[in-house]
């Protein structure tokens, strides 16, 4: 966990891997800024004040916000999709005994990580077959729009490979030898 602690009268926190963290309130960055008139420092308090209810909002919502200079900020998802088993962590609270419930929320936030993890592998996966499909995906596009491009990604996803069988190839190699008897016969 982080430590909190301050420095000359700056606030820091300290995160487990060794790096200090500064955290700066709104009143330690308008005084950090030189304002000419007590109507700029209004004028600044506001903008601040609506930015952090538009992110908040935002991250609420479960989007991303993307700060400059800082990077994107979201909710971990992991923990959004834990949260959405909460009702049912507080049935199995009062059903089972404490080490059996202690178990289960193990067992229900290790399905979220797979379950998560699942997803990215699988838009990481999408990503590449549009990056490698890159002309045919645009035709795609072009002629059915971005859905229809999508589903044709998603048409790829689908197909499975088939396996090796020796004795199916026998069959194969059996008919492609008797078809290749008929040719010759029929052309003399």
């Amino acid at each position: 966990m982080s430590r909190p602690g301050k420095i000359n009268n700056r606030e820091f926190t300290y995160l487990p891997n060794g790096y200090a963290l500064e955290v700066l309130r709104e009143k330690d960055i308008l005084a950090d800024i030189d304002f000419k008139s007590d109507d700029d420092f209004e004028v600044c308090k506001d903008i601040i004040f609506h930015l952090e209810n538009k992110l908040a909002g935002v991250l609420k919502d479960g989007g991303t916000i993307s700060l400059p200079y800082v990077g994107r900020l979201r909710k971990p998802l992991v923990k959004q999709e834990y949260y959405k088993n909460r009702k049912l962590l507080k049935v199995a609270k009062g059903l089972m005994d404490e080490e059996d419930y202690k178990q289960y929320k193990k067992d229900v936030y290790r399905e979220c990580v797979a379950k998560i993890s699942s997803k990215d592998k699988l838009n990481q996966l999408r990503r590449r077959i549009k990056a490698l499909n890159r002309k045919r995906y645009n035709e795609k596009y072009k002629v059915f729009g971005e859905r229809g491009a999508n589903l044709w990604v998603e048409s790829l996803l689908w197909m499975t490979p088939i396996e090796f069988n020796q004795e199916v190839q026998d069959v194969y190699d059996k008919i492609e030898a008797n078809e290749a008897n008929n040719r010759k016969t029929n052309n003399r």
